[in-house]
């Protein structure tokens, strides 16, 4: 079969990962599943990271790659979920079962071009951070669990707050701005 490519705005990567997405998804829901298990490991998890930190992205960057996420677009009725079971383990450890077990397994030569810049982290900013600190992808991925566990701490701190400062009305909704406004801007 032959791909068509298009030109868009996103790059050829993020393009990609949307098609891959796309053609997944269409799978699970012809077949009525309600999991999509992705191959994402601790690295990727690292490498996403680092990414999000070069590019800025934010404290929202900094949860990486989530172990499990809604598909926002599944049709009514059919909730379908991308579970990731492998984020919390090494690569090493995954391409080790995989020789030990002699299982067969694809490999996308594009992962090799440095052009792309995750490609780039992978294979030669991580290896160059490992040579000061060999646990580099699990600090990472730490990064990220402390920034899900913070992110759900502040939702529910910011719940409370929202409670106390806002409320319905009969004909809407009311907000005491001088007291909202008082608040840490982290709840904006």
């Amino acid at each position: 079969a032959r791909l068509k490519i298009i030109k868009t705005k996103s790059g050829p990567e993020a393009t990609a990962r949307r098609l891959r997405y796309h053609a997944v998804k269409s799978v699970a829901l012809e077949n009525s599943y309600s999991k999509i298990a992705t191959a994402h490991n601790l690295n990727d998890q690292a490498e996403t990271v680092l990414l999000n930190i070069l590019r800025s992205t934010g404290d929202e960057g900094l949860f990486g790659i989530p172990p499990l996420r809604e598909v926002k677009d599944s049709p009514p009725g059919k909730k379908l979920i991308i579970i990731r079971p492998l984020l919390g383990i090494l690569r090493a450890e995954i391409y080790g079962y995989i020789r030990e077990n002699h299982l067969a397994y694809r490999t996308d030569t594009s992962n090799y071009n440095t052009r792309f810049s995750r490609n780039l982290i992978r294979l030669k900013v991580i290896p160059m951070i490992e040579k000061i600190n060999p646990a580099v992808n699990s600090h990472l991925s730490n990064i990220a669990e402390w920034a899900e566990e913070a992110r759900k701490c502040l939702d529910v701190q910011t719940a409370g707050i929202l409670s106390r400062i806002s409320g319905k009305l009969k004909n809407g909704i009311y907000l005491d701005l001088s007291r909202f406004l008082g608040y840490n801007y982290s709840i904006y």
